[in-house]
């Protein structure tokens, strides 16, 4: 009888500490995270915003784990930044219809979206430090992380496939998620929708730089054909120029000849001048000459005539005496 009442005393207390030790519903809401409960609103908040979005089953232990490092990852931003990355959380079990692009089978579903609405799934570790970190890198836009992380998640989901058996056995059915059939065939044609906008948009593109190419090959075959055109008048100036000299030479030595003329004929001009001076100057002189030659004969003239003078009057002087 003792023995029983100690099992029963045992039993009553591994139930109280299970009680006690199982944690509350997750919890995400704090002054620096914002929950939703309505699909359309969290797809309002999101549009051209950068934020980090948690899809969450309040009963999920991993959520509830995962709530406090989600809030102090938060906190983290908000005091070391990136700020402008907002943290958001929904509880997608109370709120199955979640905004178009986002697919996970297992809770808590963690998402990357940058403010053109790309979304990366975060499949790292779930501590405040690491999502931080994975923030900080995916608001600098930094491609090789992004490209990363989407090669972890694809890894991650071929391994649940692999093992899908064993991880549907371990895993509570808390953190199970199962897509609604209407959902799940509206997001397959959103889906299908947005690969065929991604595939008119590469053809677009393709198009585009089809167009480019052309454009810049008429552009090139325009420069070559001026081009072509400038050397051909190019050509056709210097042929014309050869053909041109000798003319211009000939040209250039009958002026030259002309010249020649002129300068000599006003040689000769000048020569006739000086000539005609010195002949001048040589007719003057004679005449000065004559003159001097006349002035000469006028002076021995008088010079006669005054010394017949002088003899008669000496004669006369000596006449009366001779009277006497």
């Amino acid at each position: 009888m003792r023995s029983w009442i100690v099992l029963a005393f045992f039993a009553l207390v591994a139930c109280v500490f299970a009680t006690s030790t199982e944690l509350p519903p997750a919890n995400f809401g704090s002054p620096v995270t914002k929950v939703f409960s309505n699909s359309n609103d969290l797809a309002s908040a999101i549009k051209g915003q950068r934020a980090l979005v948690c899809f969450f089953n309040a009963r999920c232990p991993h959520c509830k784990s995962f709530a406090p490092d989600f809030i102090n990852a938060a906190r983290k931003s908000h005091s070391d930044g990136p700020k402008d990355v907002k943290f958001f959380a929904m509880d997608a079990e109370l709120n199955p219809y979640i905004p178009p692009g986002f697919s996970f089978h297992h809770y808590p579903g963690i998402f990357y979206v940058d403010a053109s609405g790309n979304k990366v799934p975060y499949t790292d570790s779930r501590d405040a430090f690491t999502i931080h970190n994975f923030v900080k890198q995916a608001a600098a836009g930094k491609s090789s992380l992004i490209e990363q992380s989407v090669e972890d998640t694809i890894a991650h989901y071929e391994s649940l496939m692999e093992k899908k058996d064993l991880q549907l056995g371990e895993m509570p059915s808390e953190c199970l998620r199962s897509e609604p059939a209407a959902f799940a065939e509206a997001n397959a044609e959103i889906t299908t929708e947005a690969d065929a906008d991604a595939d008119e948009d590469i053809d677009a593109d393709a198009d585009e730089e089809a167009d480019e190419e052309a454009d810049a090959d008429e552009e090139a075959d325009e420069a070559a054909f001026v081009e072509a055109e400038a050397e051909v008048e190019v050509g056709a100036e210097a042929e014309a120029e050869s053909e041109a000299a000798p003319a211009l030479l000939e040209v250039e030595a009958e002026a030259d000849v002309a010249v020649d003329a002129e300068a000599e004929a006003e040689l000769e001009a000048e020569l006739e001048a000086e000539l005609d001076l010195d002949a001048e100057a040589e007719t003057e002189t004679e005449v000065d000459a004559e003159v001097e030659a006349e002035v000469e004969e006028e002076l021995e003239a008088e010079s006669e005539a005054e010394a017949e003078t002088e003899s008669e009057a000496e004669a006369e002087a000596e006449s009366p005496a001779v009277v006497a």
